[in-house]
C-alpha cells in the first residue's frame, strides 16, 4: 500500500504540474482524490507500477516528453512516450501523458484513445476517469461518456466537475434532461462558486 500511494502521488503530482504548464490542457483535477481502490481491488493492479524506481522514471520521462510537445515536437514527444512505454509497458501513466499531448496538439480522437487505455490500465484511478469522460464529452461523443461520468461519481460523488460534465452531456443530448438539473444543483451545492455550474444553471431556468 505504501508503494501505491507513492506511484498515485507521482502521477499526479506529475499531471497536475503539466496541467499547470498550458492553460490549453488545464482542468480541476487537482480536486480529486488521488485515487479510490477497494480493499479487494487492489491484486488487479500491475505491481511492477508501484516501484519506485520505476515510478521516477516515468516521472522524469514524462516531464520531458511534455516540455517537447509545448515546444512543437508533438511526434518527438510521442516517439520517446511510446519507447518509454516499452520499458515500462501497462503503466497508466504513460498512456495518461499520451493522451495529454494529443489533447494539446488538438487531436482529439487520438487523445481519446490514449485516455481510454489509461482507465484500462488503472481502472481505480478517478483522475483517469475524468479525463476520459471529458475527452469523449469535448470530442462529440456526450453518449459515450455518460457511463463514464457515472462511474467516476461512484467513486468520487463529492467531485463537482464531474457532476457538471455529467450535466452537460445530458444536456447535449436533451436539452429538457431533468437528471442534469439534479446534477447541477449537487454542483453548486459542492462548489457554489463553480462558473460552468453556474453558465449551466442559468442555461436550464434554474431558480439561483
Amino acid at each position: 500500500m505504501k508503494n501505491m500511494t507513492l506511484y498515485v502521488c507521482v502521477a499526479i503530482a506529475c499531471l497536475v504540474y503539466l496541467c499547470s504548464c498550458s492553460s490549453r490542457v488545464a482542468s480541476p483535477t487537482s480536486e480529486l482524490p488521488q485515487v479510490n481502490y477497494g480493499e479487494t481491488k487492489t491484486a488487479e493492479v500491475q505491481p511492477a507500477e508501484h516501484d519506485p524506481e520505476m515510478d521516477s522514471a516515468v516521472a522524469t520521462g514524462c516531464l520531458t516528453a511534455w516540455r517537447k510537445a509545448i515546444d512543437g515536437k508533438v511526434d518527438e514527444a510521442m516517439a520517446d512516450l511510446k519507447a518509454l512505454d516499452e520499458a515500462h509497458p501497462k503503466t497508466g501513466t504513460i498512456a495518461m501523458m499520451m493522451g495529454q499531448v494529443m489533447e494539446h496538439a488538438g487531436r482529439k480522437k487520438e487523445a481519446t484513445g490514449y485516455y481510454k487505455e489509461a482507465v484500462n490500465r488503472s481502472r481505480y484511478s478517478s483522475l483517469y476517469l475524468f479525463k476520459y469522460a471529458e475527452q469523449l464529452r469535448k470530442s462529440g461523443d456526450a453518449k459515450a461518456s455518460i457511463p463514464e461520468y457515472r462511474t467516476l461519481l461512484k467513486q468520487t460523488p463529492d467531485f463537482a466537475p464531474a457532476h457538471v460534465g455529467l450535466a452537460q452531456s445530458l444536456i447535449a443530448l436533451d436539452k429538457n434532461s431533468k437528471e442534469a438539473r439534479e446534477e447541477i444543483k449537487q454542483a453548486l451545492i459542492l462548489e457554489p462558486e463553480n462558473t460552468d455550474a453556474k453558465r449551466l444553471s442559468k442555461q436550464v431556468g434554474l431558480n439561483p
